[in-house]
């Protein structure tokens, strides 16, 4: 029995194997089946809360050949131009990790042909949270066996429409399979400060214009003071005017191909375009590659490299004692330059460690060169503090914001107080491996503002050049040009 507020679509099982069965709320959404065969189900879902993506319901068959079949049929419906979602049971694994018990994993044909299929279609299996495995022949003893023979695969545009969906195996209870739960809106906990400074933005001439409006407002109080603010309003104005601006560019491309198709099918035909048609081909080409340059900006904005390996834990240094008798910590001597020595306790106190052309270098006031060359030395794409403004801002609007930015870097460096501001950073747990679950599996990063690693960049360039001279060579770690494997010794 179906309830009254639920439609539903369903192939008949056959014999032993299962078989297909679609139900969604009519008040909540619209399903339009395509397809309908043995092995999936194809159509379209539409809901308030999204555009049309295409859905596919999979049985796949335990027969190599007749999946073939199922391969070609999604293939033959489904396009990547679309948001699509494919899902269910596929009777296939693509790796041994996907196993566990009985006989061993074989990269075969079937196994060869579904990730082929992947590769070739631009689907993407995108993680999961919860079971390793979906399935269980629920035997006893060495004839138990787990695979994960359920997934669910995303194509790009998918991926776009729902950038923070989630895959849930749940638990199977008293069946053999998982049941999977595609979460295509996760509930989030947003920081106060939702606003982060986007790459792209620098590629409109429009945005610039919002900057100098935004900025060039009068703000009274500190340095620091004055910064906070003129960055907080700017992005929040560059926010607001900037949205939409990812999915206008898509969409405004879907056109564009299609335009430029018109004509080049044209000039195929005719063997040339008139000027004024070859004129707007070429714009058009330009606007497309503009677009899509923009949209790759957003994407590299994003990629951020994440170890996903058990390899990458924690990193420690062991450090070896050359003799078993360890000294006291105490130091009783100490040399001079002159390399005299000195052993008064007062005197190994007071004794100068650093040469005095080096203390006339680490005491000059900071200049706005060195800050200058501390910002251009920092990566574009590191993600930002709370503050929401990266090093790709201050570098594209440098000729904007350089007075407020170096009045606020020179207040700190005279005064010797950093704001409590500067000191706020974002946590961020980044999974060691795939799948984690554990907080165990987690490695914590803090996200520190720009501005502070502006001021710790230009402390650390006038720290290095002394370092060397002050540190033992001996020393084979933390220091630029050496390393912990110098000392090193193979017997």
């Amino acid at each position: 029995m179906v309830g009254k507020e639920w439609d539903f679509h369903n192939v008949a099982a056959t014999g032993k194997s299962g078989g297909l069965l679609v139900l969604w709320k009519h008040k909540t959404a619209t399903f339009k089946v395509k397809v309908t065969a043995n092995q999936c189900i194809i159509g379209e879902l539409s809901t308030p809360k999204c555009k049309t993506v295409n859905v596919c319901i999979v049985y796949g068959h335990k027969s190599l050949y007749e999946r073939r079949k199922l391969w070609e049929m999604i293939e033959n419906n489904t396009n990547c131009e679309t948001p699509c979602l494919v899902g269910g049971d596929f009777n296939c694994l693509i790796s041994s990790n996907e196993k566990f018990g009985g006989k061993n994993f074989v990269f075969s044909k079937g196994p060869q042909e579904m990730k082929e299929f992947m590769i070739n279609n631009d689907y993407n299996d995108i993680g999961f949270i919860g079971p390793k495995y979906t399935w269980c022949n629920n035997k006893d003893g060495s004839a138990r066996l787990w695979e994960r023979l359920d997934r669910k695969w995303f194509n790009s545009k998918a991926i776009m429409e729902f950038p923070i969906a989630v895959i849930k195996h749940l638990q199977r209870v008293s069946s053999d399979h998982c049941p999977v739960l595609i979460q295509l809106e996760e509930i989030t906990r947003k920081f106060k400060n939702d606003f982060r400074f986007e790459n792209l933005w620098c590629s409109y001439e429009a945005a610039n214009g919002i900057i100098k409006k935004s900025w060039m407002k009068k703000d009274y109080g500190s340095a620091n003071e004055v910064l906070q603010r003129k960055i907080k309003r700017l992005l929040k104005n560059l926010f607001y005017w900037s949205k939409n601006k990812l999915k206008e560019l898509n969409d405004r491309n879907q056109l564009l191909k299609k335009e430029i198709s018109v004509f080049q099918n044209k000039e195929a035909e005719e063997g040339r375009l008139n000027h004024g048609d070859l004129l707007l081909l070429r714009n058009m080409v330009t606007e497309f590659k503009t677009n899509l340059a923009r949209i790759a900006t957003w994407w590299k904005q994003r990629s951020k490299c994440q170890w996903m390996e058990e390899g990458e834990k924690n990193t420690r240094y062991y450090h070896m004692y050359a003799s078993a008798k360890r000294k006291s910590n105490r130091i009783l001597q100490i040399a001079r330059e002159d390399g005299s020595l000195v052993s008064n306790q007062e005197d190994i106190h007071d004794a100068d460690c650093i040469q005095e052309n080096l203390k006339k270098l680490l005491e000059a006031d900071f200049t706005l060169d060195e800050l200058k060359f501390t910002l251009n030395k920092m990566g574009n794409n590191k993600s930002p503090g709370a503050d929401g403004a990266n090093a790709y801002f201050f570098k594209n609007y440098w000729n904007i914001v350089e007075k407020e930015t170096w009045n606020a870097v020179n207040c700190f460096f005279r005064t010797g107080e950093m704001p409590d501001q500067w000191k706020e950073t974002v946590v961020v747990l980044i999974p060691k491996i795939q799948n984690a679950r554990e907080c165990s599996k987690y490695r914590p990063i803090c996200l520190c503002q720009t501005i502070y690693k502006m001021v710790a960049g230009m402390l650390l360039n006038r720290f290095k050049n002394c370092l060397p001279k002050v540190i033992s060579e001996f020393q084979g770690s933390f220091i630029q040009g050496r390393s912990i494997s110098d000392n090193s010794i193979i017997p």
